[in-house]
Formats: C-alpha cells, structure tokens, sequence
C-alpha cells in the first residue's frame, strides 16, 4: 500500500455507520440489533475463514458461501433469511456511501423458508384465554381483558398496543390508531363492540390510578405497562387458562390472520388492517387457512346431495 493510499474500509468497521444509517432511518431497535448482528456475523465468518475483511473485497461467492454456512450450523431457515436480508441492506448502503462500486448481493438468490402452518390460538382456547379476565373488578384484570380484546379485534402487534395513547382510542366510533408502527405507517383500525366495552370498563376504573393524567394508555401497578408486561401477562394468563402453547402477542396476530381468512374476508383489506406492504406474511397465512376454507367449501356446496 502506499503511503497516499487509504487504507478501506473493513466489514467490522462499517457495522457503526450502518448502525448510525438505520437509526436515521428510524428503524425499530429490533431491527437495527437483527442487522448489525447479521453483519457481525458475516465478518466473524470472513476472520474465521481468511477472507480479506475490505468491504470492496467482499464477492457474490463470499456471500453465498457464508449463507450456506449457516445452514451447516443448523440453523433455521427463517434466520437465514434475516441474514440475507440484512445484507443485502448493508450492501446497499455501502454502496450508496460510494464505499464499494458492485453489490455482491446481486444475482444471489434468498434461503427458501418452508411454509409451514402459522401456531395459532382456536376460538375455544381465545374464549378460555378472556375468561381469564373478562368480569373482574380489578384494575388488572380489567387491563387485561381489554388488553386481549384489543389484539383479538385488532390483530395489532405488540408494540403497537403498548404505545397507545389516551388520544389514539375511540370507543363511540369504535376506533383505535396506531402511530407508532413497523415502517412508520400509522394506521387507524376498527374496534369489535365486546372490546369497546371491556375497554370502557377498564377505562372507568383507570381514573383511580394514581398516575390517571399518564398520557400512556396500560398503567400497571408501577406506571406504564410495557411490551414486556404484556408479553408476560399473557403468556400467564395462557397458563392460567390451560392453554398447551406459548401464547405470546404475535400469536394472537397470527389467529386474528387466520380467523379473518377462515372467515371469508379479503385479502387486500387483512394487508391494509395489519400494515402489511407486501404479500410475503399473507401468503403464510392463506397458506395455513387453505385446509380450512376448502372443507368450509366442500360442506357448503354438497355436491353429492344434488346426485
């Protein structure tokens, strides 16, 4: 190297920046720890292997071996496919920096993710999960229920419901918006008339909380009740009501998917109410409500009793 060329820029070294670039973007925390993780992974594998660390080194060969990699680890389809996709955002912004001139991304195609069935919670096991709740006259209780009906009406994520402001719910309009959403696209969604009414209820005994004038929607025994909370309450409320599963917020997301298409509704308005921009994540759920729909079908039409 000579003493007037710059040294380039490694892999390792270009994780901050990246870091920097996607918060700019006002990618969730979740988002930016899943791709620097990626990228982190990528240079340990470059290290481990001798492959020149420079960024503008790095080949479409180089990328293809590291994700075979990590299907020689064992590792999950759908982590593969994190992988691939963070990359692939790490390229792009090396190359719109002018770091590298070719994105050794192209022409590698993506880890294929087996379809496999969505785990969802049935209507009996939604029906035991509120029973847990619904009629309570605690705070908690009272919290909980709405918590449930809000997802089971909404399909909301987690996120979502835990960043709901006193403003963001109408219950005479039988509406909520959500602001703070993945890709920063807001959106307003109906509320079924069961949970206006056990938000109501738990409305009524929020104004004896003594943090009431809490701009934060869930209060909890300390304050604001978070994703974390949530994620725990449920998954004990899934204990108490004899639930054999991990019930967890994105499952019931998932079962708002399934019954919402097991129900006849449309594909494009289940893209509008869940955010989605793209079909990846709907095809998954039509796949899992195919079985379903096509016995509905069959029942309906009784073929063989017009023979």
């Amino acid at each position: 190297m000579s003493a007037h060329q710059a040294r380039s820029l490694s892999v390792s070294e270009a994780i901050d920046s990246f870091t920097l670039y996607l918060r700019a973007k006002n990618r969730a925390d979740k988002t930016v720890v899943s791709y620097r993780e990626s990228v982190r992974s990528l240079a340990d594998w470059m290290q481990s292997n001798d492959v020149p660390d420079d960024v503008a080194a790095v080949t479409r060969t180089h990328v293809r071996s590291f994700l075979l990699s990590l299907r020689d680890r064992g590792l999950k389809a759908s982590t593969e496919r994190v992988r691939y996709a963070s990359l692939r955002q790490f390229f792009k912004f090396l190359m719109a920096e002018g770091e590298i001139d070719t994105d050794p991304m192209e022409g590698v195609q993506p880890p294929s993710v087996p379809k496999t069935p969505v785990e969802i919670l049935t209507d009996d096991e939604l029906t035991r999960l509120i029973a847990t709740a619904e009629g309570q006259a605690t705070l908690i209780d009272r919290r909980d229920a709405a918590i449930i009906r809000t997802f089971i009406s909404t399909g909301a994520r987690a996120a979502e419901v835990a960043n709901l402001r006193l403003e963001d719910v109408d219950l005479l309009r039988g509406r909520v918006w959500f602001h703070k959403t993945k890709g920063d696209k807001p959106r307003e969604v109906g509320l079924g008339s069961k949970s206006a009414r056990a938000i109501d209820r738990y409305m009524r005994e929020r104004r004896h909380h003594p943090e009431a004038d809490a701009e934060w929607f869930w209060l909890g025994r300390r304050g604001r009740f978070t994703t974390v909370g949530i994620a725990q309450m449920l998954e004990a409320r899934g204990k108490l009501a004899g639930i054999d599963k991990h019930v967890h917020p994105h499952m019931l997301r998932h079962s708002y998917a399934h019954r919402h298409l097991a129900a006849g509704g449309e594909e494009g308005d289940l893209m509008r109410l869940l955010g989605w921009s793209d079909r990846t994540m709907l095809d998954r759920y039509a796949a899992s409500t195919a079985q379903e729909r096509a016995l509905d079908a069959q029942k309906r039409l009784r073929l063989d009793d017009k023979l």
